[in-house]
């Protein structure tokens, strides 16, 4: 992904646009539907700005995360109207909100720490180390690399929806199904299908698998398996004290 600009015209004269675009729309929907399944109860039909969370910050970072989903939908639904330059408009706000969500990220995961909010499955230098990788690293290097390939629109769509994959997690674990809810692997199962679905799409309808998928899904699955094992090694809890004991973080 990081490497010499991807080869496709911008907008290849054998892809059969309205599969393409009813293809994302659906796979837009069922991220919509992880969401609702994950935050309806707990904050959509609580009353939002009513629902019953720990503070401010959180309520903000909430709101954001909820604002980057609504502009998945409305970029997704401008694109296959055809509406492109208010799409591309609408692009810049999506860089603001993403900006937002990183810095709103970090914060609430530096609290959760100290407030010892974490799921008691995972150890937590480990579940925080998963945080701040996924809001201060890969999901801000994936959404750089969809703006950056802005001009290809199959690359582009691609490395957005990878992009809101990497925050996933945080609507799967409160899914009221808790074998998928509780369990990491089940969770990952949940978050690949999204990119078998992309993979099969692009070999059917391309005969390959689209450069976007590839590199954006393969980066996205070697994070994802690396980030609890690194998070557990004596060597980030060594970073979490010296972070501690100069004041940046607390426990």
């Amino acid at each position: 992904m990081a490497g010499s600009k991807l080869s496709e015209a911008p907008r290849p004269r054998f892809v059969n646009r309205p599969l393409e675009h009813a293809f994302f729309a659906l796979l837009v929907a069922g991220i919509v539907f992880t969401v609702f399944l994950g935050f309806g109860k707990s904050y959509l039909f609580a009353g939002l700005v009513r629902a019953p969370l720990p503070n401010l910050l959180v309520h903000v970072h909430g709101a954001v995360y909820m604002c980057w989903i609504l502009l998945l939908i409305v970029q997704t639904s401008l694109a296959a109207s055809g509406k492109l330059p208010w799409h591309r408009q609408f692009g810049i706000l999506g860089l603001v909100i993403a900006s937002a969500m990183v810095v709103l990220g970090l914060m609430v995961a530096t609290w959760s720490l100290a407030a010892h909010r974490y799921p008691p499955e995972f150890p937590p230098f480990a579940f925080f180390f998963g945080q701040i990788t996924t809001v201060g690293f890969a999901f801000p290097l994936l959404v750089f690399f969809a703006f950056y390939y802005r001009k290809y629109p199959a690359t582009h769509k691609r490395l957005i929806i990878i992009a809101t994959l990497s925050i996933f997690d945080a609507a799967i674990t409160r899914w009221p199904i808790l074998a998928i809810s509780q369990s990491q692997p089940m969770t990952s199962l949940v978050v690949y299908s999204f990119l078998l679905l992309m993979v099969v799409y692009d070999l059917v309808s391309l005969h390959r698998i689209q450069k976007g998928t590839l590199w954006g899904g393969l980066f996205l699955i070697v994070y994802r398996e690396v980030r609890i094992p690194i998070g557990g090694t004596s060597a980030w809890a060594a970073v979490c004290y010296w972070a501690r004991s100069h004041g940046i973080i607390s426990f």
